[in-house]
């Protein structure tokens, strides 16, 4: 149970990033669905490597790609038009490239992390 504790905490942070982003600031981004999706892929990354296989890099990284893509996303987005006259927003593709890079990232220095202690 010790090992786990930071796949249960990080599950924890990720269901409140979830509700805060998706119920308190829906006004900054307007997306209904999208963030489910995002913390989806989040929850099943967490119960994999935080509490099945016991990482801690991991989850963490989930959690902080999770909120820090969506502050990326906010910042960077640039509203656009299309042949419709429709606005557009590349938030979401913000959001999920951040997303995905900080899990990748966590993925690739968890397994390098743990190939520099099998070898000590």
């Amino acid at each position: 149970m010790k090992n786990r504790i930071v796949g249960f905490a990080s599950l924890l942070l990720i269901f409140v990033a979830y509700f805060v982003f998706r119920y308190m600031l829906f006004k900054w981004h307007g997306m209904k669905e999208f963030p489910f999706y995002l913390l989806t892929v989040g929850v099943i990354i967490i119960v994999v490597s935080g509490i099945l296989r016991r990482n801690k890099i991991v989850p963490v990284f989930t959690v902080a790609g999770y909120i820090f893509g969506f502050f990326c996303g906010y910042l960077l987005a640039v509203p656009s038009y299309d042949s419709g006259g429709t606005l557009l927003n590349n938030m979401w593709q913000i959001w999920m490239n951040s997303y995905g890079t900080a899990i990748i990232s966590g993925i690739l220095i968890e397994t390098f992390h743990g190939r520099s202690r099998e070898k000590k």
